[in-house]
């Protein structure tokens, strides 16, 4: 017994709503790169140098994963990631000579992972 089924149209229609696209990184950075100049201005600006540069970096990591959305999608982004979250956290913690120095090269080595 064959049952007749109406064939469906060779073309779909579009659907009823657009799909929400994310911000182009240029938009991002537009927002980021002013709010993180503002925010050394305010933490850097005669004060010691010292935990105000474990939260300028643990912000500017943030900012880095937010801006570049490929960062942590690699096994190495992520574990260069969390490694430098580390680094700031400590330097939050205590600030030293060897934090500022392993948290600049921490930096460098994200940069060129990306």
């Amino acid at each position: 017994m064959a049952t007749d089924t109406p064939a469906l149209p060779a073309t779909a229609s579009p659907p009823a709503f657009k799909p929400v696209r994310p911000l182009p990184p240029s938009l991002i950075l537009v927002a980021v790169v002013p709010a993180l100049a503002t925010l050394a201005d305010l933490l850097f600006y005669d004060c010691y140098i010292g935990w105000t540069l474990g939260l300028f970096g643990l912000l500017l990591l943030v900012g880095l994963a937010v801006a570049n959305r490929h960062l942590l999608d690699t096994w190495i982004g992520r574990l260069f990631f969390c490694a430098n979250l580390g680094l700031c956290l400590a330097m939050i913690e205590q600030p030293s000579a060897l934090a500022i120095g392993l948290y600049a090269i921490g930096f460098l080595t994200l940069a060129m992972a990306d």
